[in-house]
């Protein structure tokens, strides 16, 4: 961790750390990458994928042939789609999380925006001062005024990715998500340790999301155990020191449990799940 000058504030070196619990790592990884890892083994066990099949209206129903209530997904063009599970993971701009309260439930604004950028790494190398960046791969947080910064190499070092958090400027009825300007943004970093300053001025486009958290709900499931929420649609964690890895865990425990329930049918394996709130 360092300030935004670049002196050091801590650190910690990940492989003494993870020494001391067995089996454990510090990984990071392209998000894409993951999504194709979970899309190939899903796909690989039989599930079938659907694009541009927006979801309108969730119904539960008394379908289930094993005499447990069902629902049926309504689709945008009309079709209906019976299902003995629903799992609402549909982001931050979650239109099954106001089905399920059943009245309107925008986002909050945090007041911040990110910019996201991925660098070719090759281009790092040929400066000595941002090389170690690579030769070295390690997760560095700059902190300063009003703004952060973090990055961390990827694919085997061959890009490296930036995320930088400061003061939300966007139009407040506008999209979430917007072409950023990369002069605006590298002056926003003006001053800085030179090697953002460096880092920055290899970035030719870069784009930015607002930033926004959800509210708590009484329950994040249905009554009749149909229907579930999962995921920002219901639990949104910020990109502030990886807090987004809390979801990525959470969701990886409930998968778990939906593993058991597919392979026997009984629902009341999910219920440590759909009781939490």
């Amino acid at each position: 961790m360092l300030s935004w000058k670049g002196s050091t504030i801590s650190s910690l070196d990940f492989a003494s750390s993870a020494a001391q619990y067995p089996g454990t790592f510090y990984w990071d990884f392209h998000r894409a990458d993951l999504h194709s890892c979970l899309l190939r083994r899903a796909v690989e066990l039989g599930a079938v994928v659907r694009c541009k099949a927006r979801v309108v209206d969730v119904k539960i129903d008394s379908e289930s042939t094993k005499g447990e209530d069902g629902a049926t997904v309504v689709l945008d063009g009309g079709e209906q789609i019976w299902c003995d599970l629903v799992v609402g993971a549909d982001g931050i701009n979650s239109r099954l999380r106001e089905l399920l309260l059943k009245k309107p439930d925008p986002p909050i604004p945090t007041g911040d925006l990110a910019y996201r950028l991925l660098l070719s790494t090759s281009d790092m190398l040929e400066d000595p001062s941002l090389a170690e960046l690579v030769t070295n791969p390690q997760v560095n947080y700059w902190l300063g005024p009003d703004a952060h910064a973090v990055n961390y190499v990827l694919k085997g070092g061959k890009l490296f990715n930036m995320v930088l958090l400061v003061p939300d400027d966007m139009p407040a009825d506008g999209a979430s998500t917007l072409e950023g300007n990369v002069v605006e943004m590298r002056k926003l970093y003006e001053g800085w340790d030179p090697r953002i300053e460096k880092l920055l001025g290899l970035c030719e486009s870069v784009y930015k999301w607002r930033l926004c958290i959800r509210g708590p709900m009484e329950s994040w499931s249905h009554e009749s155990g149909a229907w579930t929420m999962l995921g920002d649609a219901v639990h949104a964690t910020l990109p502030y020191l990886a807090s987004g890895w809390v979801l990525f865990t959470l969701w990886f425990s409930f998968r778990r449990s939906l593993f058991v329930y597919f392979r026997t049918g009984t629902r009341h394996i999910l219920l440590p799940y759909l009781k939490i709130s």
